[in-house]
């Protein structure tokens, strides 16, 4: 099976695009349209906490397509909720190149 057989799971992928302003003139994280590619995704893992408040915390380790346009900054839709990429994602090479991207991404509930 070639590496694109491994690609199937289907994610929006949504990047920062021209900043708007809020009635006190802060800038506003404004996202693109978002842009639909097909990833690997595996959780990683979850926590929950109930000190103060109950919320749960999962991350997943995410592996995508070379040429796909994804940064620290990014907001992934997976399975009807938006996720937040946790760092920069990291290129995984072989002797000809960039092979696919992997990163980790996450999502708070409560």
């Amino acid at each position: 099976m070639s590496f694109d057989g491994f690609m199937v799971v289907p994610l929006t992928v949504f990047n920062l695009a021209a900043g708007s302003v809020d009635r006190y003139d802060n800038e506003v994280p404004t996202f693109d349209a978002g842009t639909s590619v097909m990833g690997w995704v595996a959780p990683s893992a979850v926590n929950e906490n109930t000190v103060d408040r109950e919320t749960r915390l999962s991350e997943f380790d995410v592996a995508l397509q070379p040429d796909v346009v994804v940064d620290a900054t990014s907001r992934i839709e997976y399975e009807g909720r938006t996720h937040e990429v946790i760092g920069r994602p990291r290129e995984a090479r072989t002797p000809l190149g960039v092979h696919h991207l992997e990163l980790v991404m996450r999502v708070v509930e409560g």
